[in-house]
Protein backbone atom coordinates (compact mmCIF):
# COMPACT_ATOMS: atom_id res chain seq x y z
CA UNK A 1 0.00 0.00 0.00
CA UNK A 2 1.42 3.35 -0.95
CA UNK A 3 0.96 6.24 1.46
CA UNK A 4 1.62 9.90 0.75
CA UNK A 5 1.35 12.09 3.87
CA UNK A 6 0.71 15.81 4.09
CA UNK A 7 0.01 18.29 6.86
CA UNK A 8 -1.94 21.18 5.35
CA UNK A 9 -4.41 23.98 6.01
CA UNK A 10 -8.10 23.41 5.39
CA UNK A 11 -11.45 24.96 6.24
CA UNK A 12 -11.25 22.79 9.41
CA UNK A 13 -7.83 24.20 10.40
CA UNK A 14 -4.63 22.17 10.14
CA UNK A 15 -5.26 18.59 9.02
CA UNK A 16 -3.25 15.54 8.13
CA UNK A 17 -4.00 13.91 4.80
CA UNK A 18 -2.89 10.44 3.84
CA UNK A 19 -3.62 9.11 0.38
CA UNK A 20 -2.34 6.43 -1.93
CA UNK A 21 -3.03 3.12 -3.65
CA UNK A 22 -4.17 0.08 -1.69
CA UNK A 23 -2.61 -2.85 -3.55
CA UNK A 24 -4.50 -5.69 -1.82
CA UNK A 25 -7.88 -3.99 -2.29
CA UNK A 26 -6.96 -2.42 -5.65
CA UNK A 27 -8.37 1.04 -4.96
CA UNK A 28 -7.26 4.56 -4.14
CA UNK A 29 -7.64 5.61 -0.52
CA UNK A 30 -7.59 8.90 1.38
CA UNK A 31 -8.13 10.02 4.96
CA UNK A 32 -8.37 13.57 6.23
CA UNK A 33 -7.86 13.77 9.98
CA UNK A 34 -7.47 16.54 12.53
CA UNK A 35 -4.52 14.48 13.83
CA UNK A 36 -3.63 11.00 12.57
CA UNK A 37 -2.77 9.90 16.11
CA UNK A 38 -6.19 11.08 17.32
CA UNK A 39 -8.77 8.37 17.94
CA UNK A 40 -11.67 10.56 16.79
CA UNK A 41 -13.47 9.87 13.53
CA UNK A 42 -11.65 11.32 10.50
CA UNK A 43 -13.24 14.23 8.65
CA UNK A 44 -13.14 12.11 5.51
CA UNK A 45 -12.25 8.55 4.59
CA UNK A 46 -12.85 6.79 1.28
CA UNK A 47 -14.47 4.11 3.46
CA UNK A 48 -17.32 6.59 4.05
CA UNK A 49 -18.19 6.27 0.34
CA UNK A 50 -21.03 3.97 -0.78
CA UNK A 51 -18.59 2.18 -3.09
CA UNK A 52 -14.99 2.81 -1.96
CA UNK A 53 -13.61 0.79 -4.86
CA UNK A 54 -15.06 3.23 -7.38
CA UNK A 55 -13.34 6.31 -5.92
CA UNK A 56 -11.28 8.08 -8.59
CA UNK A 57 -8.45 10.56 -8.29
CA UNK A 58 -10.81 13.19 -9.67
CA UNK A 59 -13.27 12.44 -6.87
CA UNK A 60 -10.50 12.70 -4.27
CA UNK A 61 -9.52 16.08 -5.73
CA UNK A 62 -13.14 17.19 -5.34
CA UNK A 63 -13.02 16.12 -1.68
CA UNK A 64 -9.81 18.12 -1.18
CA UNK A 65 -11.51 21.10 -2.83
CA UNK A 66 -14.53 20.74 -0.54
CA UNK A 67 -12.17 21.08 2.46
CA UNK A 68 -10.50 24.08 0.77
CA UNK A 69 -7.17 22.23 0.75
CA UNK A 70 -4.94 24.04 -1.71
CA UNK A 71 -1.55 22.53 -0.85
CA UNK A 72 -2.39 19.16 -2.44
CA UNK A 73 -3.35 18.87 -6.07
CA UNK A 74 -4.29 15.63 -7.79
CA UNK A 75 -4.56 16.87 -11.36
CA UNK A 76 -2.52 15.78 -14.38
CA UNK A 77 0.63 17.75 -15.16
CA UNK A 78 0.52 19.93 -12.02
CA UNK A 79 2.42 18.85 -8.90
CA UNK A 80 3.35 15.33 -10.01
CA UNK A 81 1.16 13.71 -7.34
CA UNK A 82 -1.40 12.55 -9.92
CA UNK A 83 1.34 10.78 -11.85
CA UNK A 84 2.87 9.28 -8.67
CA UNK A 85 -0.50 7.82 -7.69
CA UNK A 86 -1.04 6.35 -11.16
CA UNK A 87 2.47 4.90 -10.96
CA UNK A 88 1.64 3.37 -7.56
CA UNK A 89 -1.42 1.78 -9.17
CA UNK A 90 0.51 0.56 -12.23
CA UNK A 91 3.17 -1.01 -10.00
CA UNK A 92 0.52 -2.19 -7.50
CA UNK A 93 2.46 -0.88 -4.50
Amino acid sequence: MSQHWFEVSSNKGRVQVMLGWDAPLKWFHMCIDPDISDTDEPYYSNLFENDPKSVTLEHLQNILDSFDIKDIEIRPATTGLYEKLLNDKANNV
